[in-house]
């Protein structure tokens, strides 16, 4: 009587212990009235407004906004040999340049943010080809071509 007894206690603790490790995960977190589950609490926005630009015939400039909770940043590049996606670059900055790519290639990116053990989803992903100029810029100072040479300009 007294083993089938011991059984009986050892079997009601076990059952006692899983209802109630069932409750704590169940258990949320209330302020005014909304309930709050910790995913909520460590959640991390995508980052928006992604951009590649190319500043030269090798590099790219990978750009973001900041995103919502995040501490640092992970930029993946897209290899079509392989046809996967890999981590290249963890920053806490808002932007990386890659240097010494193949000229005239286009590269794919996306990003996404961290924040403490968490991962934010994706960005939408981004392109550019390098050695594509993306922005031009003139110097006033430099004079008038047409005052200068009234023929016209001409590169020397």
């Amino acid at each position: 009587m007294r083993k089938n007894h011991r059984i009986f206690l050892l079997m009601l603790c076990i059952a006692l212990t899983l209802s109630l490790g069932g409750a704590q995960l169940a258990f949320a977190d209330t302020f005014d009235g909304e309930s709050i589950s910790a995913a909520e609490e460590t959640a991390v926005s995508a980052p928006s407004g992604v951009k590649a630009l190319s500043s030269g015939t090798t590099t790219i400039k990978v750009s973001w906004n900041k995103a919502a909770g995040a501490e640092k940043y992970q930029v993946y590049r897209y290899y079509s040999k392989t046809k996967s996606w890999k981590l290249v670059k963890t920053t806490s900055a808002l932007s990386v340049k890659f240097t010494g790519l193949a000229k005239s290639t286009t590269y794919k990116y996306k990003v996404r943010a961290l924040a403490g053990g968490n991962k934010s989803a994706f960005s939408a992903s981004v392109s550019s080809k390098t050695g594509v100029v993306t922005k031009i810029s003139l110097n006033a100072s430099s004079g008038n071509c047409a005052k200068e040479r009234p023929s016209g300009c001409r590169r020397q």
